[in-house]
């Protein structure tokens, strides 16, 4: 299985020719043209395993969705049923829907594993895809002139673009979803004990918001590298000598995506517009973070101190 380029060109083929356009011919020496070769060999293989996870995944969800909808069918008849069938009939109608019922479970499980894999195929092929980009930027900025670098950035536009629609296909790495304030309190029979486990509860609870920050951390700055990289890269395509020059409309990677598992929430977003979302729910789990950490002071407060059990 061979991925094809929405230019209708397998991606080796193309990337042959830009080579070959820019002078690093396959008889090329030195470790440049290896290196070139093995991020493209690597794309190529992510892209053809996220494409039988993808298939997989759908198959799998498909199935899921065909049980469910006989055993809704067939529990419909069994309820209309009950009055007119004979007892054997409706026992039948019933060992089937006991059976269904297991199957469905059955296929749950087999769509949430596939949806797994599918998923991390994707992670993998966008961060084979952000290699090709960060070495076609690099060949972009050592172009010999603007007619070259602008055959290499179609092709960074089209490897961009594709980050874009895996991401949506895959789904958000993070999802935008604030955990509730614990509605634990302390009680007037609660002795300090409890109290205190109560706390570290709650300490628990900041660590995981901890967590989410250091994770939000890092998804922004990878936007923010992405959108640095695009900019730089935009000013060769319209003038070389423009470099980091950051007047740019930023494009959105998202046009045109096949959501497999729905849209996410910043589908058709910007680059700049999803790291803006990203920093605007940081702040609200700094917020909640802070809140745990209070309510578990005030409840070490009421247990007369400390952190012993």
């Amino acid at each position: 299985m061979t991925p094809v380029s929405r230019s209708g060109k397998a991606p080796g083929a193309a990337w042959v020719a830009v080579l070959a356009a820019i002078g690093i011919g396959t008889g090329a020496p030195g470790g440049a043209r290896a290196q070139m070769d093995s991020i493209r060999a690597e794309v190529e293989q992510r892209e053809i395993d996220y494409q039988v996870a993808k298939d997989d995944y759908r198959a799998a969800y498909s199935r899921r969705s065909q049980l469910e909808r006989e055993w809704s069918q067939l529990n419909n008849d069994f309820d209309i049923a009950r009055e007119s069938q004979s007892d054997t009939e409706k026992s039948e109608m019933l060992a089937r829907l006991q059976e269904l019922s297991v199957q469905v479970e059955r296929a749950d499980g087999r769509a949430e594993s596939t949806k797994d894999i599918f998923v991390e195929a994707g992670t993998a092929l966008v961060s084979a895809l952000e290699s090709h980009l960060e070495m076609l930027a690099s060949l972009i900025a050592a172009a010999p002139d603007t007619a070259r670098s602008r055959e290499l950035g179609d092709l960074y536009r089209d490897r961009s673009s594709r980050v874009g629609e895996v991401e949506t296909e895959v789904g958000e790495r993070i999802e935008l979803v604030l955990d509730p304030l614990p509605d634990i309190v302390v009680g007037p029979r609660d002795t300090p004990r409890q109290i205190r486990s109560k706390a570290r509860f709650l300490d628990d609870k900041a660590e995981q918001q901890e967590r989410v920050i250091a994770d939000l951390d890092a998804e922004i700055e990878r936007l923010a590298n992405r959108l640095q990289r695009d900019r730089v890269t935009s000013d060769f395509f319209t003038d070389p000598n423009r470099v980091g020059d950051t007047r740019l409309p930023v494009t959105s990677g998202t046009s045109g995506a096949d959501a497999v598992g729905g849209a996410t929430p910043w589908s058709g977003e910007s680059l700049q517009e999803k790291i803006d979302l990203l920093v605007e729910f940081r702040g609200k789990v700094e917020e909640r973070r802070d809140q745990l950490l209070q309510k578990a002071e005030q409840f070490r407060a009421l247990a007369g101190g400390g952190t012993a059990p």
